[in-house]
């Protein structure tokens, strides 16, 4: 039953990305300029997705700032937005689920 829900999700998850991207209805990361903008914009910077396994944690653990050479960049928005691919979580066993949600 559960092999039957994860196919299910997944089954509906694949469409509405399929559909999404045949629609040709998004963004082509084009920037336009506003001639009403006043002092006081915000700006916003996103990023794509960030995993921090792989030798960060190794990194981490010798005292290497692994965000130094993006500090600046950070610093020069006044809101950044990350993708993390990852849970945040406290449990410290790993999980033999194939998605972890904990």
């Amino acid at each position: 039953m559960p092999k039957k829900i994860f196919f299910i999700l997944f089954l509906m998850i694949s469409s509405g990305t399929l559909i999404f991207v045949l629609s040709g209805n998004f963004s082509t990361y084009e920037t336009e300029k506003v001639s009403s903008l006043n002092s006081s914009n915000l700006t916003m910077m996103f990023t794509g997705d960030v995993m921090l396994s792989r030798g960060v944690n190794s990194a981490l653990e010798s005292n290497v700032n692994v965000f130094n050479d993006l500090t600046p960049l950070f610093k020069s928005s006044d809101m950044v937005v990350v993708n993390l691919e990852g849970p945040f979580t406290r449990v410290t066993t790993p999980t033999k689920a194939v998605i972890s949600l904990k």
